[in-house]
């Protein structure tokens, strides 16, 4: 994909927000031989990822910054 890519490029792109999606792409991203380490870059290079889904999916941990920011 081309580094220089425009807003319009950006705004082509899917959204994967369901755990469903997400897994599927991963599935798919495995059975082609795509090594582990690059699955997020591989899909955020086609499609809007949820990051807090994947990270689910992948058995990740999350950051809940919320509680890292003090109320003003």
């Amino acid at each position: 994909m081309d580094s220089a890519m425009s807003v319009n490029d950006e705004q082509l792109k899917t959204r994967l927000t369901s755990k469903a999606q997400i897994a599927q792409a991963v599935l798919k991203l495995a059975e082609s031989g795509t090594p582990f380490d690059e699955w997020l870059t591989a899909l955020t290079n086609s499609f809007y990822v949820d990051l807090d889904a994947f990270s689910e999916i992948m058995g990740l941990p999350t950051i809940d910054f919320e509680h890292l920011v003090p109320e003003l």
